[in-house]
C-alpha cells in the first residue's frame, strides 16, 4: 500500500453466520465476503496519523457521514467509513435487521483496523472506532475481547471507541474488555434504542474496568446528526419492549434480563415475536449534533494527542470572513458562502483556531437579532482568558 493511497479501498472479510460463529471461530461458517470503504487522509505534514473506522446505521452509509469525516480530518485524524451492507448486496435493514447478521458489521469493523494498520500513513496504535446506531451496537462489541481474538490475532485493538445513539437492547457480553476509552453518547428522547440500556451497558463496562463516560442530549431523537428533519418511521423494527437480552459470551448463555430467565437459543425468534414493536422516530437536533461534534472532537483529541491542539484548517471552499473582529455582536465576524449548518461549524472551528490557537471551547448559544441569525461562542485562550467570539451565521442557517 502507497503512502497516498485513500479512496475506495476494497479489503478481504468473512460473513460469520451468527455471533456464536464468529465468537467460537466456527470458520466453516465463515462465508468468505469482499467488503470496501472509504479512507480519507487528513491535510497534515504528519508522517504517521490517528485514524477512526466509521461504522454505518441500520439505513447504510448517509449523507450525515459526512460530518463526521469533516469532523475528524480537520483535526488531523483519518476517517475510513466501513460499506458493510453495499458490499453484501443490500440497501437497509432497519425493517428487517436479519438481512445482514450483525456478525458482519463486527467482523468487518476488526478487518478495517488490520487493514489499517497496514496502511504507511496510519499510526497503528491510534486507531479509534465511532458507531451509529447498529454500528454503535459494533463500538461496544468491538471491545470485547473473547470476539476481539476470535478475528484479531495479534495485541492490535482499538484505541477508543464512541458508540453514538447504539442498540443496546440485544448485548453481547464477557468481562474481558479491552479497558481502552470509551464515549457513550445518547439521546434524551430516542425512542428507538433508547437511552437506559445504554448507559447500563455502559456502566457494566466501568465496572470491569473499563474507562468510560456517557452524555445524554435533551431533546435529541435516535439520529441527531441526519440530514433531515425528525420524521415517524413506521416499519421499523425496535426491540425495546422486549428487554436487554443478553448472551454471556463464554458459556454462551442467553438472559432475558427483565425476567432473568434463560432463552433457548432455538426460541429466539418466537420471544421477540412476543414482544417486538414498529414504529420509531429519528432525525436531526442541530443543538445535540453540534454538542456531540465537539465532545467526540474533544474525547478523540484527549486520547489521540493527550488534549494537545492540531494545527489549523482553512474554511470550506468558497466561504469567507468579513465583517467585524467578534468581539460583539454589533462587530460580529460575518460568514459568507456557507451552504449551511456544516459549512457554518467548520468555519467557525477554522476561524477560532487561526485567530486563538491553542484555544478550548466552553460554551455557545444561538440567537435571532434584527432578523439576522448569531452565534456567540466562548472560548478560554491559551493564556486562560475567557473570551465571547460572536458570528453573524444568517447565510445558510436553518438548511443542512
Amino acid at each position: 500500500m502507497k503512502p497516498d493511497t485513500q479512496g475506495r479501498i476494497d479489503f478481504a472479510s468473512f460473513t460469520p453466520k451468527t455471533m456464536f460463529d464468529l465468537a467460537r471461530e466456527r470458520r466453516a461458517n465463515w462465508t468468505e465476503q469482499s467488503s470496501w470503504g472509504h479512507l480519507t487522509l487528513p491535510k497534515v505534514a504528519s508522517d504517521k496519523v490517528p485514524a477512526i473506522v466509521l461504522m454505518h446505521n441500520s439505513g447504510g452509509v448517509e449523507r450525515g457521514m459526512s460530518q463526521w469525516v469533516d469532523a475528524f480530518n480537520e483535526m488531523g485524524v483519518a476517517t475510513f467509513v466501513v460499506h458493510v451492507f453495499e458490499s453484501r448486496g443490500v440497501t437497509r435493514t432497519a425493517e428487517n435487521q436479519a438481512l445482514v447478521p450483525y456478525s458482519a458489521d463486527l467482523m468487518d469493523a476488526f478487518q478495517a483496523l488490520m487493514l489499517l494498520a497496514r496502511h504507511p500513513r496510519i499510526d497503528a496504535s491510534r486507531i479509534g472506532i465511532m458507531g451509529f446506531s447498529r454500528g454503535g451496537s459494533v463500538a461496544f462489541q468491538a471491545a470485547i475481547e473473547p470476539l476481539r481474538r476470535a478475528v484479531v490475532k495479534s495485541d492490535l485493538r482499538f484505541a477508543l471507541h464512541i458508540p453514538m445513539y447504539a442498540g443496546c437492547n440485544q448485548i453481547y457480553w464477557s468481562p474481558q474488555v479491552t479497558k481502552t476509552p470509551m464515549l457513550n453518547l445518547v439521546g434524551a428522547e430516542d425512542d428507538y434504542t433508547t437511552a437506559e440500556p445504554c448507559e447500563r451497558l455502559a456502566k457494566r463496562y466501568a465496572d470491569v474496568g473499563a474507562p468510560i463516560r456517557s452524555i445524554k442530549y435533551a431533546g435529541a431523537h435516535h439520529s441527531w446528526d441526519g440530514m433531515y428533519e425528525v420524521f415517524f418511521l413506521p416499519n421499523a423494527t425496535s426491540g425495546v419492549p422486549c428487554g436487554v437480552l443478553r448472551w454471556d459470551i463464554e458459556p454462551w448463555k442467553i438472559t432475558a434480563e427483565r425476567t432473568g430467565e434463560t432463552v433457548d437459543p432455538a426460541k429466539l425468534t418466537e420471544f421477540f415475536q412476543g414482544c417486538m414493536k414498529r414504529g420509531v422516530h429519528a432525525g436531526r437536533n442541530e443543538a445535540a449534533f453540534r454538542q456531540s461534534r465537539k465532545d467526540a472532537q474533544a474525547f478523540a483529541r484527549e486520547v489521540f494527542f493527550g488534549g494537545q491542539p492540531q494545527p489549523p484548517t482553512a474554511a470550506p471552499k468558497g466561504v469567507e470572513f468579513v465583517g467585524g473582529d467578534g468581539n460583539g455582536c454589533e462587530r460580529a465576524v460575518v460568514i459568507r458562502g456557507s451552504k449551511g449548518s456544516r459549512d457554518i461549524v467548520a468555519s467557525e472551528m477554522a476561524y477560532l483556531k487561526t485567530r486563538y490557537p491553542g484555544y478550548k471551547f466552553r460554551d455557545n448559544s444561538v440567537a435571532t437579532k434584527g432578523g439576522r441569525s448569531f452565534e456567540e461562542i466562548v472560548i478560554e485562550t491559551e493564556a486562560g482568558e475567557k473570551k465571547t467570539v460572536c458570528f453573524d451565521i444568517t447565510e445558510g442557517f436553518g438548511n443542512l
